[in-house]
């Protein structure tokens, strides 16, 4: 956990390919969108840790303490009177240590709630896939060709409104190349804190696009 007061600012990395939780997947990101009624979040323990005061707005990434683990984060949000919201980006690609850091990748939702009176959140969460085609096609004809107002145009993107599923999926996009085919999830989610596994959520992420992408025998 942190001690010194470190604001956090936006920094500019170039990400480094290293084997890792989300390319193990062939996921490019994960994301989570948080919002904290100030009743349960500790808003001035915060500013202490970050040097962030309410109605400031912050982008930083965050780097993992072990370059192994294979991704960084991208983390954003704004505090203000009535609430707290923020984004946490479990993004692929490893960046430098950083040892100035107020957390590293790893732990940032361990770290994260130590500010939140509740041990769990309902959270608005989406992912990212790019899988290579050589590998995984698209259950839906993509691309395809229609005529509109006389010319010829190349759908190579959906959009779909998912049926009742058991990974609280809600909505998917699904678009198309010569060499990936790539997915993207929504879904409703209760995280509990002490309890956050990527490896897990990634695995149900890549099981929930199953439901319009799929491997080739």
């Amino acid at each position: 956990m942190p001690t010194k007061k470190h604001r956090l600012s936006h920094r500019e990395h170039t990400p480094q390919d290293i084997p890792g939780i989300l390319s193990d997947f062939h996921c490019h990101c994960v994301a989570y969108n948080f919002k904290f009624l100030r009743s349960v979040f500790d808003a001035k323990k915060f500013s202490r840790e970050t040097g962030i005061n309410p109605g400031e707005s912050w982008s930083t990434s965050l780097p993992p303490k072990d370059p192994r683990t294979g991704y960084h984060i991208h983390f954003d949000g704004r505090v203000t009177d009535k609430s707290a919201e923020m984004t946490v980006r479990y993004v692929d690609g490893t960046i430098k240590p950083d040892t100035e850091a107020p957390v590293f990748a790893e732990s940032i939702m361990s770290w994260l709630a130590t500010f939140v009176a509740d041990s769990s959140s309902r959270v608005r969460a989406w992912a990212h896939f790019e899988k290579p085609t050589a590998t995984w096609r698209a259950r839906f004809n993509l691309p395809f060709r229609v005529t509109m107002a006389g010319a010829e145009v190349t759908i190579d993107e959906v959009s779909l409104s998912l049926p009742r599923n058991r990974f609280r999926a809600t909505k998917g996009r699904l678009g198309a190349t010569d060499k990936t085919v790539t997915a993207w999830v929504n879904s409703l989610q209760l995280i509990e804190f002490d309890q956050f596994d990527l490896g897990k959520e990634v695995a149900s992420f890549n099981e929930a696009i199953k439901m319009f992408v799929e491997q080739k025998a």
